[in-house]
């Protein structure tokens, strides 16, 4: 199983920062790369479908979504990318300071052992997460 974590700290508290992302359907409204989003909604079972600027489509299936603490978990049913058993998660976590950490992971079976796809992936997370902090007041610096 390969694993991708990335995060971004941001200088407002947890709860702003979910109000900008934490719904499923949301992804279009923050994310770069993505130019369409079409969404069946925000509960547990709900799909959603992401075209990317450079044209390509996923299918994706919301597993499971919390607001205490703040995340989701979703799947990949549909992809150009050659993986498996993709599961992604998006989580936001208060730093208590009145700052936060956005989380996202994947866990997926490359279906060809692939450079080229683990960074796409990688990609894919690191400019959601430069989405993010651009749209926020104040990035943090680790």
């Amino acid at each position: 199983m390969t694993k991708i974590v990335e995060t971004a700290h941001i200088g407002e508290p947890a709860g702003e920062v979910w109000e900008h992302v934490g719904r499923f359907s949301a992804i279009g409204d923050w994310h770069a790369m993505v130019a369409k989003v079409t969404s069946e909604g925000d509960e547990v079972g709900s799909v959603r479908r992401i075209e990317t600027t450079d044209g390509a489509t996923s299918i994706e299936r919301l597993i499971e979504i919390s607001s205490a603490p703040f995340f989701y978990r979703y799947s990949i049913e549909a992809s150009p990318l050659p993986v498996r058993d993709y599961v992604g998660e998006l989580r936001v976590d208060d730093n208590g300071d009145g700052t936060s950490t956005v989380v996202w992971a994947a866990d997926f079976e490359l279906a060809l052992s692939s450079f080229r796809t683990l960074e796409g992936v990688r990609s894919f997370i690191k400019t959601g997460l430069t989405s993010i902090s651009d749209q926020h007041r104040r990035v943090l610096k680790s």
